[in-house]
């Protein structure tokens, strides 16, 4: 039976989950935040709040996940159930998970973080001649004088993919320092401790001073971790009796002792190994049709032989940190995130745990669930349209790459054509077209040795293939009929001719840019890790607008993915997603009807959405396939924070991750519609291409008014960086295998902890953008003037790679935006950037003071023309 065929009579039960830097991010509102004075310290700890709202009803399920309807009032109604608020407040909801106060420690807040502020610049001692001259050591010194914190406890930035030091276009210095603390004579990275020196020269020359300093530091490691250890935490283990002196009784566990602690941990100890690569496929081209059949064959007994279930995965490798809990104590731990799906070990929801382990004596310290996504169990039916929409065979095509083709017989550009840097001489002998190779960026060493990296894994990449880019159609789903760089591969026949083999959805003028489909296989940790086949066509034509052909989000993706590959490139002249000339992937048909798309390892990767094909254009429920240009813009936005600021993924620096992968999708789809790529203006509503307009609610998020869900906030709040324990309520039985916190402490107590989830937090900054792009034009009051989309986004993304770090909140966000407004314009656009964070209520002092939020200013959508 064809594979295709096959594929369309399996009968499907998918638990789904989500991931990585997700676009749909979702938590269950659980509770909605009481009254408060806007811009006040309105937040109270635990032993004093009151009136927290429990909506869950006697029996709580893991999938009442928030949906589309105005959240709770704060209070009750007459009878005594939660009423329905307005959304002009700018408040919105928050939420809790379970814990183990016995086991499990409480991340501390936030609000542990210490923020330097230099009251003006701090010129280093010493002559200078350039702003290079400073070494690292010299700036640690100046930070030790200045604020009093211990020289030894900083260092150059380790993080894979980060530059510790860099000066920028502007002449301006960053050094990237992280906090560290020694335990049992190694060295622990601290969990929230990140600074950023900015250096200029002083005026004059012959000297540099610091101008800035962003990030933060936690004070006292060294003491809390001993606090630590008198709660029970570890300490240095006792030697053993009569050991010779300074011996020690205990060996700590290493990474993979400490990584089979973790998944055990996270799954109870019932879930066998952990599995983090999948359920594999072969990644590449097929040799020919046998082999395609004989590859389809496989993959069929492989998900027939596999769980029904989503296996769960642990990401990555652990990592050594210092954890510091809510009641100031610290540990130095292994910490690995393990994604844990719907219904897997019987329980309902899907979690992401982040689990902290005793590198002292491997007892749990925590763990968190940070999910970061919106999942729904799908309903069980049938693959519909499998016949048309599966991979067909005869178009699968294997090989090694051949040798390239000179330039493409005049083929151009793609869509949104980039000439990208100046183009290199091709090294002989040539296998890619000279366009195809970087060329340095300046005349420094640097420069030239990073454009020689990239023609090297260019050429290691392309050893001995016959392809060249050549332009295709793809008609999409989205946006319509558009242009597509592709490859054409071509072989020698045995007379010694040359025949087209076919096209690949491979894009040579873009670093490689490639697109697979994941034929709705899983990847249990939501790691990269999950592999298919490169989408291939024999007459360069891809999709025909509809879902019954799988080339249609293929399509989609492929071009998206070059809209913003240029976007970063011309705008910003950043050289591929990490700015390090490294090719992006797509990935499409992840799973089976998943509701998200996420970004992880260079990949992007979208699920097909669980609507139901035949109604696309019109239900309201689900999703369709999340291949749209902002969705694609969100997902690539974070691997630029990836590689640049890695803003953490909790509390307001959570927060303002999210609005930023929102923020710079917006500006993709301003570039893209002032280039004429599409005739579709940037939107403030991602999401929206996949509601028709009579829905509820015809978008996933609001940036003009987010709390108009019901669940996001518009006004910025101190509770966005804590986490706290409600006062005691009633806990109403759990039944069997239901969403019950994890047993643990004496007697299995269990309780919970609640937080704001960042999807809602990002409400303010997205709300802020809004404002300073177009929203101080039409919202009245004698504001400064809105600075327009293109010089936002040349603000914000400045902030974003220059000033923002692991850590920045909210303070430091408006903080960061106005210095770049500064350094990019010499007029009031600081002004404008200042009175749009006023607008939403923003700190402006590390003390978390700030002006009153004003929700409704500039919501009025024919107004604002929006």
């Amino acid at each position: 039976m064809h594979w295709a065929r096959r594929a369309s009579l399996l009968a499907l039960l998918c638990l789904l989950a989500g991931s990585a830097q997700a676009f749909v991010g979702d938590a269950r509102v659980v509770h909605a935040a009481k009254d408060a004075a806007w811009g006040e310290d309105s937040f109270a700890p635990a032993e004093q709040q009151q009136g927290w709202v429990n909506e869950r009803g006697p029996a709580p399920s893991a999938r009442a996940r928030a949906r589309r309807q105005p959240r709770p009032q704060r209070g009750n109604g007459a009878d005594g159930q939660p009423a329905t608020p307005p959304a002009s407040d700018g408040g919105g909801a928050f939420t809790c998970q379970p814990y183990a106060p016995g086991t499990d420690a409480l991340p501390a807040n936030a609000t542990l973080v210490r923020r330097f502020a230099l009251d003006a610049p701090a010129r280093l001692p010493g002559d200078h001649p350039s702003v290079a001259a400073p070494t690292a050591a010299e700036v640690i010194a100046l930070l030790a004088s200045r604020f009093g914190v211990p020289e030894a406890s900083l260092r150059l930035d380790s993080k894979r993919g980060v530059d510790a030091d860099t000066t920028d276009a502007l002449g301006m210095r960053h050094v990237r320092l992280e906090q560290v603390e020694q335990y049992m004579g190694e060295w622990f990275g601290v969990e929230y401790g990140a600074l950023t020196v900015h250096l200029r020269p002083v005026q004059g020359g012959g000297s540099v001073e610091a101008y800035l300093v962003t990030g933060g530091f936690i004070d006292d490691v060294a003491a809390r971790l001993g606090a630590g250890s008198r709660r029970g935490g570890p300490g240095p283990p006792a030697a053993a009796a009569g050991a010779p002196p300074g011996a020690q009784a205990y060996t700590a566990p290493d990474a993979a002792a400490a990584a089979r602690l973790i998944w055990d941990a996270a799954v109870g100890g019932g879930g066998g190994a952990p599995r983090g690569a999948g359920r594999r496929a072969r990644h590449g081209l097929l040799a020919s049709r046998k082999a395609a059949r004989e590859a389809a064959a496989r993959a069929e007994e492989e998900d027939e032989a596999a769980d029904a279930e989503e296996p769960a995965g642990a990401r990555g490798d652990p990592e050594r940190v210092i954890y510091c809990a809510a009641d100031g104590s610290c540990y130095p731990v292994w910490r690995q995130p393990v994604f844990v799906p719907a219904g897997y070990l019987s329980r309902d929801a899907p979690k992401e745990l982040h689990v902290y382990v005793s590198a002292a004596d491997g007892r749990v310290v925590a763990r968190h669930d940070r999910l970061r996504t919106w999942g729904r169990r799908a309903r069980a039916g049938r693959l519909v349209g499998g016949g048309a929409g599966g991979f067909a065979p005869d178009e699968a095509y294997e090989g090694r790459l051949l040798r390239a083709e000179g330039d493409g017989d005049g083929a151009g550009p793609g869509p949104a054509a980039a000439t990208g840097p100046p183009a290199a001489s091709a090294p002989a002998p040539s296998l890619l077209p000279a366009s195809a190779y970087a060329a340095p960026r300046s005349a420094a060493p640097e420069s030239a040795a990073a454009a020689d990296a990239i023609n090297r894994a260019l050429r290691e990449r392309y050893d001995g293939p016959a392809i060249k880019p050549t332009r295709g159609v793809g008609q999409t789903l989205y946006s319509g009929v558009v242009p597509l760089d592709t490859a054409e591969v071509t072989r020698l026949s045995r007379r010694g001719s040359k025949v087209v083999e076919g096209y690949i959805l491979t894009d040579l003028s873009r670093l490689g840019l490639r697109t697979y489909d994941l034929g709705g296989r899983e990847e249990p940790a939501r790691d990269g890790s999950a592999q298919g086949m490169l989408v291939t066509d024999r007459r360069n034509q891809w999709g025909n607008g509809r879902t019954s052909d799988r080339k249609t989000a293929a399509a989609d993706a492929h071009w998206g993915m070059g809209v913003v590959f240029d976007y970063y490139l011309q705008r910003h002249g950043r050289l591929g997603i990490d700015g390090k000339g490294t090719p992006t992937y797509g990935r499409t048909h992840l799973g089976r009807r998943l509701d998200d798309a996420y970004w992880t390892d260079n990949h992007v990767t979208y699920g097909d959405g669980s609507r139901d094909p035949g109604r696309i254009d019109t239900s309201c429920e689900g999703l369709p396939p999340l291949v749209t240009l902002d969705i694609i813009g969100h997902e690539m936005a974070h691997g630029v924070i990836e590689s640049s600021a890695q803003l953490a993924y909790t509390y307001s620096f959570g927060a303002l991750n999210e609005a930023t992968a929102d923020i710079m999708s917006v500006c993709a789809q301003d570039f893209a519609y002032t280039n004429g790529n599409t005739t579709r203006p940037a939107s403030f509503f991602p999401g929206d291409q996949m509601f028709s307009p009579s829905c509820a609610q015809p978008f996933i998020r609001s940036m003009v008014n987010p709390a108009v869900d019901g669940k996001s906030w518009s006004c910025w709040h101190p509770s966005f960086d804590a986490s706290w324990v409600p006062q005691p309520q009633p806990q109403p039985q759990q039944p069997a295998g239901g969403d019950g916190a994890q047993a643990g402490g004496a007697g299995g107590a269990k309780s919970e902890y609640c937080y704001v989830d960042i999807h809602w937090s990002s409400g303010p900054a997205n709300r802020a953008f809004w404002l300073v792009s177009k929203g101080l034009g039409c919202g009245g009051g004698g504001k400064p003037a809105a600075l327009g989309i293109r010089k936002a986004c040349d603000v914000w993304y400045r902030a974003l790679t220059s000033y923002f770090t692991p850590v920045t909140d909210y303070y430091e966000a408006r903080t960061a935006t106005v210095r770049a407004a500064r350094d990019l314009f010499e007029g009031l656009e600081a002004d404008a950037v200042s009175a749009a964070w006023d607008a939403v209520g923003a700190p402006s002092g590390a003390d978390g003071g700030g002006p009153a939020c004003e929700p409704q200013y500039a919501t009025d959508r024919a107004a604002c023309g929006v």
